[in-house]
Formats: structure tokens, C-alpha cells, sequence
């Protein structure tokens, strides 16, 4: 391969790349964003994928996310994991069914179907919603960032943890998805409201939580589904044969007695 067809096709690769770094975010997918003003001039934003189909809204099982998160891009914005500020949210802003994803700090024990924050207040309009989701939709580039800059998570949803004024998500809805990592762990629920054509609000819908775990040098990410499952053990299903098998016993003991 010549010198000058050797430069094209790395040129070509680098467009290619720089591309994909800047592709509009897809209806519905969740974006991941930590930022933490005054420490870090730097966001770090991460797709997570559809809300559905990859973190599993609606489903009954735990989603393991912790592959989409790079440990070592994270460190290269943030000296530490306390401190940071991190959100979710994401939304679609077509036409016909409008929805926005967004989410709050959860506290207590509560199962996984039941909400451990206060449920955001309603958004106004359809107008309210199709701009917030916009607002997280137009994010660019994914990856590390300065957080000046005019697509970043800071400047579309949330610039810091307190904030609720300044960028489009925050004015349309008042709500800031952002809590503080305390302690090496931030858990928070997830909302959503929909809207389908001109048809009134449907008001915010607990979907689950996701829990971020930094410890050791490692990250942990996983959301559970508020109609999750656990799976029994295996020890419970010895138990429950047992219990079956014994009831079945005591029943035909009684039957003998009464003939």
C-alpha cells in the first residue's frame, strides 16, 4: 500500500470515528452524566443504550451495566468518585408519543417496587417534555468532555448536583437528575411520564432504581426493574419440595384417620 492510500484510509477511519463520537443520541436511550463543578472542569457522559431493551424497564430481572462505564476515562476527569455529581436521562421528542426518563435520589430499604424518593412533579405541557427530551437527545460527544462546552451534560441537563435553573432540561421540568456520590455509592430512582399525541399527561411512573458502586478501583452498575423477580435459591427450592412433601404427607395421615 502507497504512502498517499495508506493517509486516506486513516483519514477515512478518523472520520468515520469522529462520526460515530458525535451521532445524535437515540429516542429513549438513557444517558449516564457526571460532573462536579468547581472540582472538575470536565463531564463524563455515557450511553447506556435503549431504556427498554438494554437497562430493562419493564422487566423482572437485575441488568448488569457496569461494562458501559470506563473506569479509567472516569479517572481522567474526576481525582475521585465522592464528590461527583451523577444523573440519568433520556427521553423521545417525536411526533405522536412523547416520554422523558428522569432520575432522584433514593433512601431506605424499600422493595424494588416501591419508589424511595418523592415523585417528581408533573411537567405542564407536551411542549415541556418533547424540549427536555430533546435537550438530552441533542448531547455530543459521549466519552469525556469539557463541561463549557455547548452539548455536554452540564449545559443540556444538569450543572451540578443543586442546580435547577440554566439548561434546557432543568427549565422545562424543574427537575435536577443529578445526586452525589457519597461514600463511593449514589442509588436513584427512575421516573418517567408519557404523552401520547394530544391526549393529557399520563404523570410520572416509577420504573425501578439503578445503584453505582465505586470501590477498589472498580465501577458497578445495575438497575432493578420495579417488577423484579428475585429467583429463589437453590436451598429454597429443597426447602419448598420439602414443605410440599410434608403437608402431603400430614394430608394423607388425616385421610387415613377419617375413612
Amino acid at each position: 500500500m502507497n504512502k498517499i492510500t495508506k493517509a486516506a484510509v486513516i483519514a477515512a477511519g478518523v472520520a468515520l470515528a469522529c462520526g460515530a463520537a458525535h451521532a445524535q443520541i437515540a429516542p429513549n436511550d438513557l444517558i449516564l452524566g457526571f460532573n462536579q463543578q468547581g472540582v472538575s472542569s470536565s463531564d463524563y457522559i455515557v450511553d447506556l443504550g435503549n431504556i427498554s431493551s438494554s437497562v430493562g424497564v419493564g422487566g423482572t430481572q437485575i441488568v448488569d451495566l457496569s461494562s458501559k462505564i470506563s473506569i479509567s476515562a472516569f479517572n481522567s476527569a474526576f481525582s475521585s468518585p465522592n464528590g461527583v455529581a451523577a444523573g440519568f436521562a433520556g427521553g423521545n421528542n417525536g411526533i405522536g408519543t412523547k416520554d422523558v426518563f428522569v432520575t432522584q435520589l433514593r433512601s431506605g430499604a424499600n422493595p424494588a417496587s416501591v419508589s424511595g424518593s418523592v415523585t417528581p412533579a408533573n411537567p405542564n405541557t407536551a411542549s415541556a417534555i418533547s424540549t427536555a427530551a430533546a435537550a438530552v437527545n441533542a448531547i455530543t460527544p459521549l466519552g469525556v468532555v469539557g463541561s463549557g462546552s455547548g452539548t455536554t451534560w452540564s449545559s443540556q441537563v444538569a450543572p451540578n448536583a443543586s442546580d435547577i435553573t440554566g439548561t434546557p432540561f432543568l427549565t422545562q421540568l424543574g427537575i435536577n437528575p443529578n445526586s452525589v456520590i457519597t461514600g463511593g455509592t449514589v442509588v436513584e430512582d427512575l421516573y418517567q411520564d408519557n404523552r401520547v399525541g394530544s391526549l393529557g399527561q399520563s404523570g410520572w411512573t416509577y420504573d425501578g432504581f439503578l445503584t453505582l458502586t465505586f470501590s477498589g478501583g472498580n465501577e458497578s452498575l445495575t438497575f432493578t426493574p420495579a417488577g423484579f423477580v428475585p429467583v429463589p435459591e437453590p436451598a429454597t427450592y429443597g426447602w419448598l419440595a420439602g414443605a410440599g412433601l410434608l403437608a402431603l404427607s400430614l394430608r394423607r395421615q388425616l385421610g387415613r384417620k377419617t375413612a
